[in-house]
């Protein structure tokens, strides 16, 4: 059913106009049983649109028309076009992830979908989503960038010519305080290793960093548990975290630091 409603994302107003009025009363049970079994093919998202923007706000029928709309796993194919853009838009500088990406992108739709800058996403519905994508890696960065994190390292090459990431570096093994630094630098690279964690701008990101740094670190599953994700998300976040400190520290200049005992 994915296919069907992505194949003409771009439907003219006689023909959403024709299948809203098929749809059933938008307050009644019905309606709501429609948005349960119907194919995409007779509830393309342009349609669901319309419905969501009559109805009021909060109430069960709006409520069960985003949830079909915004559907994480896509049964439908509504967000395609979303995860397709998504991965064009991430580059090698963002310390977010394409998942990271849609979820904000989510939220900045289901946000916008009722108020003015809803308005003509009943017809366009894919520039209605490149325009709340653009909102979203707006708001994971800063508006003015204030909130973006320093640009990732660049690889380098070792001492036998193959090229190294940091960010792979960090995500190999645990990355600890202890290493090679020495006792006179303990007490600084903790301290720095805290601020950095601070300016994560992703809040998951962040948690996570606060977790995975300490002494006594919870493993991958009690996290999970504990933020109701499952273990590859906290991976993910814990990977980016890694990077990101690892990052940093390869480019502060405070203190010559031997970070061989972080990969």
């Amino acid at each position: 059913m994915s296919a069907s409603a992505s194949k003409k994302p771009y439907l003219d107003s006689r023909r959403v106009d024709e299948l809203f009025e098929k749809l059933e009363p938008l307050t009644s049970p019905a309606y709501i049983a429609q948005l349960k079994t119907a194919p995409a093919a007779e509830l393309p998202p342009q349609v669901l649109v319309r419905a969501y923007r009559q109805l009021q706000k909060g109430s069960p029928a709006a409520e069960a028309t985003l949830d079909r709309l915004l559907a994480m796993d896509d049964k439908y194919g509504y967000l395609a076009p979303l995860r397709k853009a998504a991965a064009n838009r991430i580059s090698d500088d963002d310390y977010f992830t394409e998942d990271d990406l849609v979820e904000e992108t989510i939220r900045e739709i289901a946000t916008a979908l009722g108020g003015k800058r809803g308005k003509g996403a009943d017809i366009y519905w894919i520039k209605f989503i490149h325009q709340r994508l653009e909102d979203a890696y707006r708001s994971l960065n800063g508006r003015r960038g204030e909130r973006a994190d320093a640009p990732k390292v660049r690889r380098w090459l070792n001492e036998e010519g193959e090229q190294v990431n940091p960010a792979d570096e960090a995500a190999r093994g645990e990355a600890t305080w202890h290493g090679n630094i020495d006792g006179d630098n303990q007490e600084w690279i903790e301290d720095f290793v805290k601020r950095e964690i601070e300016k994560i701008a992703e809040p998951h990101i962040r948690e996570v960093a606060r977790e995975v740094f300490k002494a006594d670190r919870p493993s991958i599953g009690e996290l999970a548990d504990r933020m109701s994700v499952d273990r590859r998300k906290i991976s993910a976040w814990r990977d980016a975290a890694r990077a990101r400190i690892l990052a940093a520290m390869l480019m502060q200049d405070e203190r010559e630091i031997d970070l061989s005992g972080w990969t």
